[in-house]
C-alpha cells in the first residue's frame, strides 16, 4: 500500500484499490478487468452518499473497447500522487493520476483527480489515447434509430464519471445556464426533477430529505452550445446510476494515437442548501486563481449603438476624457479601430491577412498609432483596453500568430485588458487552440494581460470555463434595439447568477438613460427604463464589475459627475467586497420585490448589503441585525429595520 499526504489531502492505493480525499470527503475506487468502479463516496464523518456502481464502470468514451465484452482486459500501469503548489492559474492541490491500458484495443485511459486542502469539492478529468476507433451507431439521430428498432442505449455515450447514490439519495434538481444574451434574457434555468432520466445543465444536485447531498459541476459550455450529439448532459440509468456526460468530443473528431482531454467535472459534498452555495463559490475561487484582479470598471462605447459611425481621432480623444470624468479604470476601444471590419470574419467569412486586417487604421487613429491616445489616457489616470476577435473562421489555426499579435499590443502600448469576441468552439481542435492562445498570452505577459470573454453569441465557454483567463462579458442589451435593457431584468439575472457564480467574475452593464428611444419600449408594451433612476442602474452592478455601456463623451457633465461618484464608491470598497462571497437576499426580482445582495466574509458575517425596493414593491422594510453605515442610496435604519422610502429605491450599506 502506497500513501501520499499533502496537508489534509491524501491518496492511498495498491494494485486493486485507490482511496483519496481530505478531512471533508473520501472516494474509493476499485480496479477490475472491466476498468474502474467507484465503491463509495463519503463525507468527513463517514456518511455514505454513493455506493458501488456494480452495473456500470465509472467512465467510457463511446465504444472505446474491443468488440466482445468478455475481451475487456484493463491493466493499471501506474498510480501517482503529486503536490501541486504555487501554480499560475490554480490553487494548491494534490493531483492523483491513474494510467490504465486495455490490453486488446490498446486504449490508454488516464483518470485524474484534483483534491484541494480543506475543500469538500474535488475535480475529475479524463485523458484518452486510442489505437482503434470506436465502432457502432454513434450519431446525432438516435430518434431515427429507435424507429427501426435499433438499440440506442448505453455504450455509445461519452460518460466522464458515474456515481451510484446511496439509499435515500435522489436526483433533486439540475441548473441549466444559457449564453446567447444577444437574443435571450434568461441565463439561469432551474429544473426540479420529477421522474425524468435525462437532465440538461452544468449543475446536478443529488440529496436526501435532510439536504445532505452531492453536486456535480460540469466545467463545460452551456448546454445549448455543446458539440456532443446527445440532447442532455446527465442521465440516470435504469439501475439508478448517475452519469455525467461531459467529454466535449464527438466521434468524428477522434484520431488514432492522439491524446484527447475531457472537460473537468467537480464533485462537492454539502449538508444544507446554504452550505452548497458556499462550497461552490469557494471551489470556483480556489480552482480559478487569476492572481491580481484586472477586472475593474470598463467603459465601452459600443453600447451607445453608434460607435462605428462616431469613431474618429477626435472622438476617441473626447471619449478618453469623458471616461476619466466618469471614474473608470479602462476605456475600451471596440470594433473599428482596426483596418478590417468585424463582419469580414463573421458574416462574410472572408479569408484575411492577419497583420493587414489588425493593422491600426490611420483614418481612425492618429498616425495609425495608439501612442497619443495612450498618453492622453495616462494623463487622465486611466488605461486603454482593446476589443479583438480571434480567427474563428479559421478554427484558430493561427492561434500562435494571434497570441503574438496581442502580446505586441501589450509590449508596445501596455494594453493589459482585451475584450475577446466572436468565439466559436466548433470543434475540439478549435477550442483547444483558442484556450492555448489565451494561456500563452497570460503566461508570457506574467499574468499582466487579462481578458473580457464575451459570451453573448456563438459557441463559447459560458459561466464555468476559462475563469482563470478573464471575466465574463455577459450582455449586449441596448436601450434601443434587440431584447432591450431594463433594470428589472438585469437585476433578476444578476440575482439568479449570484446563487451559482461569483459576481467578481462578471461584467454587469450600466447603459446611459440618454440613449433611450421611447418608441422602442412603447412598441414592446414596456415602461421606459428611466422609471428607475440612473444611480439605481449603477447599484445593480456595484457588487460585480461595472461595464459602462455607453459613450462617455456624449454624457453631460452633471451626469458624468453622478457616474463618477458611484464608480469612486465602488473602487473605494471593491477590495473588501471582492474578498467576500456574494449571495442573493430577499425575493427574486419581479418588478415588485424587495431584493438584493449580501457580501459575507469567510466566517459567514455579512459585511455589505445592497438592497432594492423595486418600482411596484408595496413597502420597503428589510429586517436586519446589527448596525449599518449607509454608503449610497436612501436607506434608514430604525430598530433593526432598514427602510427604503422611495419606490423604486436602493441602499448600499456597510457593517458598522
Amino acid at each position: 500500500m502506497k500513501l501520499v499526504v499533502f496537508r489534509d489531502c491524501f491518496a492511498e492505493w495498491d494494485e486493486t484499490t485507490l482511496t483519496f480525499g481530505n478531512c471533508e470527503f473520501k472516494r474509493k475506487i476499485r480496479f477490475t478487468e472491466q476498468s474502474s468502479h467507484t465503491t463509495e463516496l463519503t463525507d468527513g464523518k463517514g456518511t455514505k452518499l454513493a455506493t458501488e456502481n456494480v452495473n456500470h464502470i465509472d467512465c467510457v468514451l463511446y465504444d472505446m473497447y474491443a468488440d466482445a465484452a468478455d475481451a475487456r482486459n484493463w491493466k493499471v500501469e501506474s498510480v501517482t500522487a503529486l503536490e501541486q503548489k504555487d501554480l499560475p492559474f490554480e490553487g494548491d492541490h494534490l493531483a492523483v493520476s491513474v494510467v490504465m491500458t486495455e490490453q486488446n484495443s490498446l486504449t490508454r485511459l488516464v483518470r485524474e483527480f484534483f483534491i484541494y486542502p480543506g475543500l469538500a469539492m474535488f475535480g475529475v478529468r479524463n485523458r484518452i489515447t486510442l489505437r482503434v476507433l470506436p465502432s457502432g451507431f454513434i450519431n446525432a439521430r438516435n430518434s431515427l434509430r429507435k424507429d427501426y428498432g435499433l438499440d440506442t442505449a448505453g455504450y455509445d455515450l461519452p460518460v466522464l464519471d458515474t456515481l451510484h447514490p446511496a439509499d435515500g439519495f435522489k436526483v433533486r434538481r439540475a441548473v441549466e445556464f444559457a449564453g446567447h444574451t444577444d437574443v435571450q434574457d434568461v441565463p439561469v434555468l432551474e429544473h426540479e426533477i420529477c421522474g425524468e432520466k435525462e437532465f440538461s445543465g452544468n449543475l446536478l444536485y443529488c440529496e436526501n430529505d435532510a439536504e445532505t447531498g452531492f453536486m456535480i459541476l460540469q466545467e463545460a459550455p452551456p448546454s445549448s452550445e455543446r458539440r456532443e450529439y446527445q440532447n442532455y448532459d446527465f442521465s440516470l440509468t435504469s439501475n439508478g446510476d448517475v452519469r455525467s456526460l461531459c467529454w466535449g468530443i464527438i466521434p468524428g473528431e477522434l484520431e488514432l494515437d492522439r491524446e484527447y482531454v475531457s472537460y473537468r467535472n467537480a464533485i462537492g459534498i454539502y449538508h444544507s442548501q446554504e452550505e452548497a452555495q458556499w462550497l461552490l463559490k469557494r471551489y470556483l475561487r480556489t480552482r480559478f486563481d487569476y492572481g491580481e484582479l484586472r477586472c475593474g470598471i470598463v467603459a465601452n462605447a459600443w453600447g451607445c449603438g453608434r460607435f462605428p459611425a462616431l469613431v474618429s481621432k477626435q472622438f476617441l480623444k473626447e471619449e478618453v476624457i469623458g471616461a476619466a470624468n466618469c471614474g473608470v479604470d479602462y476605456y475600451q476601444v471596440d470594433d473599428h479601430w482596426q483596418n478590417g471590419l468585424f463582419r469580414d470574419i463573421t458574416v462574410k467569412n472572408k479569408a484575411i491577412d492577419l497583420k493587414e486586417y489588425w493593422r491600426i487604421s490611420p483614418e481612425r487613429l492618429e498616425n495609425g498609432s495608439f501612442d497619443s491616445l495612450c498618453q492622453l489616457a495616462k494623463e487622465k489616470g486611466i488605461e486603454l483596453a482593446l476589443w479583438m476577435a480571434p480567427s474563428g473562421n479559421l478554427a484558430y489555426r493561427d492561434h500562435q500568430e494571434f497570441a503574438e499579435l496581442i502580446l505586441n499590443f501589450y509590449r508596445q502600448y501596455n494594453f493589459r485588458l482585451f475584450k475577446i469576441d466572436g468565439a466559436y468552439f466548433s470543434s475540439y481542435d478549435a477550442e483547444e487552440k483558442f484556450t492555448s492562445m489565451l494561456r500563452t498570452v497570460r503566461e508570457q505577459s506574467g499574468k499582466e494581460v487579462f481578458f473580457n470573454l464575451d459570451v453573448t453569441a456563438g459557441m463559447r465557454g459560458g459561466f464555468f470555463m476559462l475563469l482563470d483567463q478573464g471575466n465574463l462579458f455577459l450582455e449586449n442589451r441596448y436601450l434601443f434595439a434587440g431584447i432591450g435593457y431594463h433594470p428589472e431584468r438585469t437585476l433578476r439575472n444578476v440575482w439568479n447568477l449570484a446563487k451559482y457564480t461569483r459576481l467578481q467574475s462578471l461584467q454587469i452593464e450600466v447603459p446611459y438613460p440618454g440613449d433611450i428611444q421611447p418608441e422602442f419600449y412603447a412598441g414592446k408594451g414596456e415602461s421606459s427604463p428611466d422609471v428607475y433612476p440612473w444611480d439605481y442602474w449603477m447599484a445593480i452592478a456595484f457588487f460585480g464589475n461595472p461595464l459602462l455601456w455607453f459613450a462617455p463623451s456624449l454624457v453631460p457633465a452633471e451626469q458624468q459627475a453622478l457616474c463618477r461618484r458611484m464608480m469612486e464608491l465602488h473602487k473605494q470598497y471593491r477590495d473588501q467586497l471582492f474578498a467576500c462571497e456574494i449571495f442573493p437576499v430577499g425575493d427574486m426580482p419581479t418588478g415588485s420585490s424587495l431584493t438584493g445582495f449580501t457580501a459575507k466574509s469567510e466566517d459567514g458575517t455579512t459585511q455589505f448589503l445592497v438592497l432594492f425596493r423595486e418600482k411596484d414593491a408595496p413597502c420597503g422594510r428589510f429586517k436586519t441585525d446589527g448596525d449599518w453605515t449607509l454608503i449610497a442610496g436612501d436607506g434608514v435604519l430604525t430598530s433593526g429595520v432598514i427602510e427604503i422610502s422611495s419606490a423604486p429605491g436602493y441602499a448600499i450599506l456597510q457593517k458598522a
